[in-house]
């Protein structure tokens, strides 16, 4: 098992209520680890670290999803199917 904290502290311009400041939402695709930045370099560089241990095989990048993080979603809630119309 892996834990990977949460950032210390996140840039709340794009609001706090409903922010998901946390690691797990990464998304694992062709060989590589797609995970989120929140500015904390501290704790953005833990969890990479720890994703690059945990994932080996793979190169982890880290994209600032702070957008996205504040209605509540991730890497993962973004890449999500669109379905054809």
């Amino acid at each position: 098992m892996v834990i990977v904290d949460s950032p210390d502290s996140i840039d709340e311009s794009y609001g706090v209520d409903d922010f998901a400041a946390g690691y797990i939402g990464y998304y694992v695709c062709n060989g590589t680890v797609i995970m989120q930045s929140f500015g904390d370099k501290k704790a953005d560089q833990n969890a990479r670290k720890l994703l690059s241990k945990a994932f080996p095989t793979r190169t982890v990048e880290q994209l600032e999803i702070n957008g996205i993080a504040s209605g509540g979603g991730s890497i993962h809630c973004a890449r999500q199917q669109e379905p054809s119309i």
